[in-house]
């Protein structure tokens, strides 16, 4: 009788603890499918960053294969059941909302206290190699009076802004939550990348760190060895930007 007993006593216990076993791995499985806690990385030097890649019906290729799109923080829209998102926005797909959906992104990192102070966006068709990307990184993390990083260009004198396919800028160097750049926004649609130096608003050209764009490619690369050109494998949503 009491080995009987002993016996059902540990079946009961299996049972239960499968049973918070599967409650777990389907509270996980949730979580994982709507939104998941923002990722940040260490360079091989131990310097913080938090990055982010975009997905959209845009999506190229190279998704999910490049080594930086299944660490980084994937940015889909609301729509999206890719269990690669990591963030969602609400607004919709195509060109014309595009400045309005990466100011809210940049919003929703101002006001993140789960972010590191160097925020990284980067095209999914961007190829660069590891120790590049971090040296570019690190040289960043030491360029204290640097707000902002990337191929620089100017918007008519207005500020400094760079083009999207990599650029990085310091979250301590965005507006305050309530300022009027913030409230009432101009918004760069069909040519997001301004968003992010409208936002920054550096003037100073001295404060900026160009990357050397022969350090890393966007979307095509060919030397004597090989020839990758992943534009003509792109899916378009609706026509293509116009440059300002």
């Amino acid at each position: 009788m009491l080995k009987r007993l002993v016996i059902l006593t540990i079946c009961i216990t299996s049972l239960l603890h499968l049973e918070l076993d599967l409650r777990t791995i389907l509270d996980r499985s949730e979580k994982r499918g709507s939104s998941s806690p923002v990722k940040n990385q260490v360079t091989a030097s131990g310097t913080p960053y938090t990055a982010f890649v975009h997905k959209s019906c845009a999506e190229t290729f190279t998704f999910g294969y490049t080594w930086f799109t299944n660490s980084f923080n994937v940015v889909c829209d609301s729509n999206d059941p890719s269990p690669l998102c990591t963030l969602k926005m609400e607004n919709p797909n195509g060109y014309e909302t595009l400045g309005e959906k990466a100011l809210n992104l940049w919003k929703y990192v101002r006001q993140s206290n789960d972010v590191e102070d160097i925020i990284i966006k980067i095209d999914d068709d961007t190829m660069i190699q590891k120790h590049v990307f971090d040296a570019f990184v690190d040289e960043f993390a030491k360029r204290k009076n640097n707000s902002i990083a990337g191929i620089m260009n100017t918007w008519g004198g207005e500020f400094y802004w760079p083009l999207g396919r990599l650029y990085m800028f310091k979250k301590s160097f965005l507006p305050p939550a309530d300022d009027f750049l913030w409230r009432n926004a101009t918004f760069f649609n069909k040519w997001e990348d301004c968003q992010i130096g409208y936002l920054i608003q550096e003037k100073n050209v001295d404060h900026t760190y160009y990357l050397e764009p022969e350090q890393f490619w966007h979307a095509n690369f060919e030397d004597s060895r090989v020839k990758i050109d992943f534009k003509h494998l792109s899916a378009t949503c609706t026509t293509e930007p116009t440059k300002p």
